[in-house]
């Protein structure tokens, strides 16, 4: 069995990879934007590979893979290193060195899940896996929405995800802050959240029980975390990871707030982009 440190590792790790014994790379160049968002403004991407498996310990297999887009039209430092912001100090986005960043951060995600399984004598047979990867969920009205996900199974009978959205205002050259599209305040933020997760449902069953947060976001000394957020036409949503408000098993959960219930506190530069009445 995996211990409590390799699990943190695993999920914290959330961007940190890339090859080892049977190390592949592919890469695509000018991917269109994903059909759901064929209505999506052009954006020419470019796309690495990164597959590796390995014998992490005696008994156990890992397969790894990582998945990282380019963009080369994109300039501007500061927009890309959000973008890339698992890869701390790179002095250039070219695709050689971001190459050499995936190595870098597979090889030391090899390391730390050692390190933190040296205790582990005698683990039983199994087979882990880690996936990364980056998609354009939109591009819209200057708007780059990018999810970001990790998925880890050390050979339990469930796999863990972590989700991290980012959203860019490429007209302006930097990322979209809460404070770019709304003038509520956050604490009014969390208890608008509160209030609409517990009518969120889900079927159990056959029947339908409401969502229950965990216990220590229900007191009202504990915030609800904002980091994950994107938007469309209708809706501003907030992304929650499997485990992070809720049960695991209720997987991840978004939270939208319509334009309407922040009727009077959106930004006017933004409402009239978005083209929000």
């Amino acid at each position: 069995m995996m211990t409590k440190k390799t699990i943190i590792l695993a999920i914290s790790s959330f961007m940190l990879f890339s090859s080892c014994k049977e190390n592949t790379s592919k890469q695509t160049t000018d991917q269109q934007p994903s059909e759901q968002n064929s209505s999506s403004e052009i954006l020419k991407l470019d796309s690495i590979e990164l597959k590796d498996n390995t014998q992490l310990f005696a008994n156990v297999k890992l397969d790894y893979s990582s998945n990282l887009l380019l963009f080369p039209e994109l300039k501007d430092k500061k927009v890309l290193d959000s973008i890339y912001f698992k890869y701390e100090g790179l002095k250039n986005f070219s695709k050689e060195e971001l190459q050499k960043a995936m190595e870098k951060e597979k090889n030391d995600y090899y390391a730390g899940l050692k390190k933190q399984n040296m205790e582990d004598k005698g683990m039983p047979e199994s087979l882990w896996m880690t996936d990364s990867n980056m998609k354009i969920k939109s591009n819209k009205n200057g708007f780059l929405h990018i999810e970001y996900v990790m998925e880890t199974n050390m050979g339990g009978p469930y796999s863990n995800e972590v989700f991290q959205d980012k959203v860019f205002d490429l007209n302006n050259d930097k990322k979209v802050e809460l404070s770019d599209i709304t003038s509520l305040s956050k604490n009014d933020i969390d208890k608008l959240l509160k209030q609409k997760a517990t009518k969120i449902t889900f079927k159990n069953e056959g029947s339908e029980k409401p969502l229950i947060l965990s216990e220590e976001l229900s007191d009202t000394n504990s915030n609800l975390t904002f980091n994950n957020f994107y938007f469309d036409e209708k809706n501003l949503y907030f992304h929650y990871s499997p485990g992070e408000i809720a049960i695991h098993a209720l997987g991840n959960i978004i939270i939208p707030v319509t334009w309407e219930e922040l009727n009077g506190k959106l930004k006017p530069d933004f409402q009239t982009r978005m083209k929000i009445k």
